[in-house]
């Protein structure tokens, strides 16, 4: 992540951002967590908004499809990525960037996504 001269974020497609996600209700992510950006680059770059994934450090539920276990990251512990726990957040609610995923990691996490998503994938 790189701060533009006009105050804006450069993110990219992978990135892990902690986020703050304050107001959420029920089984909604709500506080300060991570999450990984799921948008395409066209977007993180123009938008104000940007599409993540949310994190937790919870390792269970493997067996669920729009589950992806992330592990040996320098700046990240074992965590999971739930997709069905997607959400659209305003860029001034990243509050720092934690790792960028690796590509075989991003490429299970799209396999996730499309299968939450019901895109073709079961």
């Amino acid at each position: 992540m790189v701060e533009l001269k006009d105050g804006t974020l450069e993110l990219t497609r992978g990135t892990v951002v902690y986020v703050r996600n304050e107001n959420a209700s029920g089984h909604v992510v709500n506080g300060i967590h991570p999450a990984v950006v799921i948008q395409n680059d066209i977007g993180n770059k123009y938008s104000p908004t940007v599409i993540v994934a949310f994190l937790t450090s919870k390792v269970k539920r493997l067996d669920m499809k729009t589950h992806v276990v992330l592990q040996n990251y320098d700046n990240l512990r074992v965590s999971v990525v739930k997709t069905e726990q997607m959400a659209t957040i305003d860029k001034r609610d990243i509050l720092s960037v934690v790792e960028k995923l690796r590509l075989e990691d991003m490429a299970r996490v799209d396999v996730a996504v499309r299968v939450s998503l019901g895109l073709g994938v079961n």
